[in-house]
């Protein structure tokens, strides 16, 4: 449901229901298009009602964060909006050098790095 007319407050409220509540809430980031949450209990999230929040465009779990993605523009307000309904300092994060981390870190493996060790004393 990319296209919402919902205000951000109220995607927000609708977020924060399906996380679980603000209580359940460790952190809150974003960056360019997605809202980047880190629970404190993960299994209080209901994520199939969470995809179906209007405004929501999907879901992705990664790092030990759950990222909520809502599209550029929209992220930021929805973001402002929990952070002023929750108290929480919402941190606005960096989206290449998280893009090149998570390449970085999928590349990481023991046999890659086995390989990297071999080359590096040839």
């Amino acid at each position: 449901m990319a296209n919402s007319n919902l205000a951000p407050r109220v995607i927000g409220e609708n977020i924060l229901q399906k996380v679980g509540g603000k209580e359940n809430l460790a952190s809150v980031s974003y960056c360019m298009t997605r809202l980047r949450v880190v629970l404190k209990n993960s299994s209080l999230v209901d994520k199939e009602d969470l995809k179906k929040v209007e405004g929501v465009m999907g879901l992705v779990e990664q790092g030990g964060q759950l990222q909520i993605i809502l599209g550029p523009g929209r992220v930021t307000k929805v973001a402002n909006e929990i952070g002023d309904m929750t108290g929480i300092s919402i941190g606005e994060l960096d989206e290449a050098a998280l893009r090149k981390e998570e390449i970085k870190y999928k590349n990481n493996t023991p046999f890659k790095n086995l390989l990297k060790k071999i080359s590096s004393i040839l």
